[in-house]
């Protein structure tokens, strides 16, 4: 008569340990795995691969495999190396974030991913002679990568990450015009994509910024984050739209769009 209870009551015991195994799939953390540790081997690794390019760059220009011309003290093939970096690595990957579900680990993924290899840009040029306006720019750059990863408790980064990341890529979007402007002057098609590019990209950066102001989340929860990150940003824009003025003015437009050549001819707009 016992016999019957006995294995009911085995095939219930059979069931039990299933239930705790089906809790913990459900309650998986998108976030698990992207503690400060493991944000910091990604910048660790970012840094080292692009300067590892760099060093490679650099021992093949001694060897006179590639040119070793300069360009305001740095070799030209490490700006023309950037502006790959800024045109075909940066657009991807915030393209890659978006098309990944907010609040997933994969979307965390692509957002530390942009932030990491925007840091690994900047730390390579360092084994590079620097002027001081760039030495300054690159450690605002890094600094805002610092405030972007870890200025963010983990309930807000989400956010942070989906607002933050085309601000960057916007911003180094105006940066790859003005690189190619600089290394290849004298071509007025050029020039004036650098003039167009650049705008564009302020006037983006302007309204990515105004909508992580206006971030509810954030506005109330984190706003001296935001505020660090976004109000240097809006100097930054003003300061460098002055260069693209200066440049559009001294750009003969008439002659470019009529097909005309010479664009050494000043023209006040």
């Amino acid at each position: 008569m016992c016999r019957p209870s006995t294995v009911a009551g085995a095939r219930q015991s059979t069931k039990r340990p299933q239930e705790p195994e089906q809790k913990l799939v459900d309650k998986q953390d998108p976030h698990d795995g992207f503690s400060p540790s493991r944000v910091w081997k990604h910048l660790g690794l970012w840094s080292l691969a692009l300067t590892a390019v760099a060093v490679v760059g650099s021992k093949l220009a001694d060897a006179g495999i590639i040119s070793s011309e300069l360009f305001d003290n740095c070799p030209k093939w490490q700006w023309q190396l950037g502006i790959l970096h800024q045109l075909f690595l940066f657009p991807p990957l915030m393209v890659r974030l978006y098309h990944e579900t907010s609040g997933t680990r994969e979307h965390m993924f692509w957002g530390v991913t942009i932030v990491s290899s925007m840091w690994g840009y900047m730390v390579k040029d360092f084994i590079f002679p620097l002027s001081m306006t760039f030495v300054v720019h690159h450690t605002l750059c890094m600094l805002f990568c610092l405030i972007f990863l870890f200025g963010f408790d983990l309930n807000h980064r989400q956010i942070a990450i989906r607002r933050c990341a085309p601000i960057l890529v916007a911003m180094e979007l105006g940066s790859c015009a003005f690189n190619t402007h600089n290394i290849y002057p004298g071509i007025p098609i050029l020039t004036a994509a650098y003039v167009v590019v650049k705008t564009a990209s302020h006037l983006s950066t302007l309204y990515f910024i105004y909508c992580l102001a206006n971030e509810p989340q954030l506005a109330t929860a984190r706003r001296w984050q935001t505020m660090m990150f976004w109000l240097p940003l809006v100097g930054l824009c003003f300061v460098r739209q002055q260069f693209a003025i200066s440049a559009a003015q001294d750009l003969d437009w008439s002659a470019l769009i009529f097909g005309a050549s010479n664009s050494s001819v000043h023209v006040d707009l």
